[in-house]
């Protein structure tokens, strides 16, 4: 017998449900004890989206038949790309890090904070990577700490400072390391960084040392 599934989907952890090629738009059903599982003799299984069978054709023929489907894979549609989109904007942001950790590693690894969520202020910066008159930027960095100087590892790089850390001001506030440099190694301009650093204090111990 031939059901019209537009709109619907039946599951059942009792039966096995055979699809069979039919109509547009309806299956055959063939009720049988099994696992709940689907089998598809006709050659058309699920993941081909061509078929008749596929999700995307139910759900397109539900949706015109139910606008609350429509709405349901609208909104589903929409957060898998905004997830797909952050995924992507962090592999790059940890590729282009570890490109520049890898320069700094002869430099001698003191220690190093992994991404964390930092508030960066340029002004009047100019420097080899990058140059703002004015910029304000709250996202994911990584502060390493190397025998010659503390450097911010971003899309870009920034150097804060070098010993014996004259020229850096450095302080914890709630918790947060707080960085402040008016004569950052190899630029010029103001460098304001706020970083949310789970062993702010540690970071701070190292910096007076």
């Amino acid at each position: 017998m031939d059901w019209n599934v537009a709109g619907m989907w039946v599951l059942s952890p009792m039966t096995q449900i055979k699809a069979f090629d039919g109509p547009p738009n309806t299956v055959g059903f063939a009720p049988e004890k099994g696992t709940g599982c689907f089998s598809f003799p006709g050659g058309q299984p699920f993941h081909r989206w061509k078929s008749s069978l596929s999700p995307f054709h139910l759900w397109l023929t539900a949706s015109m038949d139910n606008p609350m489907m429509a709405v349901l894979g609208g909104v589903a549609a929409t957060a898998l790309f905004v997830f797909a989109l952050v995924q992507f904007i962090l592999y790059g942001v940890r590729r282009v890090a570890a490109a520049a950790f890898a320069k700094l590693e002869p430099e001698g690894i003191v220690r190093r904070s992994g991404l964390v969520r930092t508030h960066l202020k340029l002004r009047g910066y100019s420097g080899p990577e990058v140059t703002h008159s004015s910029a304000t930027s709250i996202r994911k960095a990584e502060l390493v700490l190397t025998k010659k100087g503390l450097v911010l590892l971003m899309p870009f790089t920034i150097r804060l400072g070098a010993p014996p850390w004259n020229a850096l001001t450095a302080e914890v506030v709630e918790g947060k390391l707080h960085l402040v440099t008016e004569q950052p190694p190899d630029a010029k301009g103001r460098v304001e960084i706020t970083a949310h650093l789970p062993d702010a204090e540690t970071w701070l111990a190292s910096l007076r040392s």
